[in-house]
């Protein structure tokens, strides 16, 4: 019957990552975290996914058309929208009352058991958070810009020297991941992680891997399956 085919659908997800700035989004920093997460409870539940969108801007902004996307698509798919986190979705009380108003079903993977006065209250402290955030960082950059400091330059030496660093270690692996692409039927990243943490070879954080650091050392090595 029906009734029992609905039993044994599965439920149908749409994911969510979001970083604050353009270069986060192009070196991958706070994307792959909020991937493993959101793979993680994939791989842990009998779900179907049925999108995935990647948001790259402020999560203050008021216009959040990828966010606008995500939302008509759990409408049209009657699926659920899972985030990794509830403060990379935004920090506006706004932007969760609205979401919460959107009257789909929402997971924030650090809050499974929140409810809806629960979610108002932790992005009412997220908001806060971050009003203080930006006023102490403003205030930082302005001390140190008095003093003669230019401000972000030791940031873009770390980040090239971080991408240096990924790329040298993906390429002490990649003859392991080309064999493990060989080797299995119909490839994926999920199965590739697979392979490579049943040969005890760990990620460079020392760490097992998952679909989204096989896709990261694939992509920094210019393979595909």
């Amino acid at each position: 019957t029906f009734s029992t085919l609905k039993i044994f659908m599965k439920t149908r997800i749409v994911t969510i990552r979001r970083v604050s700035t353009k270069k986060q989004g192009s070196t991958g920093l706070g994307l792959e975290a909020q991937q493993i997460a959101l793979d993680s409870y994939i791989s842990a539940n009998d779900v179907e996914v049925v999108g995935q969108f990647t948001e790259v801007g402020s999560g203050r902004k008021k216009n959040r058309p990828v966010l606008d996307k995500s939302i008509a698509l759990c409408k049209k798919e009657k699926a659920m929208l899972v985030v990794a986190k509830l403060d990379r979705l935004g920090r506006r009380v706004s932007v969760i009352s609205a979401l919460l108003e959107s009257n789909i079903e929402i997971k924030f993977l650090d809050f499974p058991d929140s409810n809806r006065l629960m979610l108002h209250v932790l992005a009412s402290i997220a908001e806060y958070e971050s009003s203080l955030i930006s006023s102490r960082v403003k205030s930082a950059i302005s001390v140190y810009q008095s003093k003669g400091g230019e401000w972000g330059k030791y940031g873009k030496h770390l980040a090239k020297q971080n991408k240096k660093s990924a790329k040298a270690f993906a390429e002490t692996i990649g003859a392991q991941i080309k064999e493990a692409i060989t080797r299995t039927r119909k490839p994926t990243y999920s199965r590739i992680a697979d392979k490579l943490n049943s040969q005890g070879i760990k990620t460079r954080m020392g760490k097992k891997f998952y679909a989204a650091s096989v896709r990261n050392a694939m992509n920094r090595l210019e393979l595909s399956f």
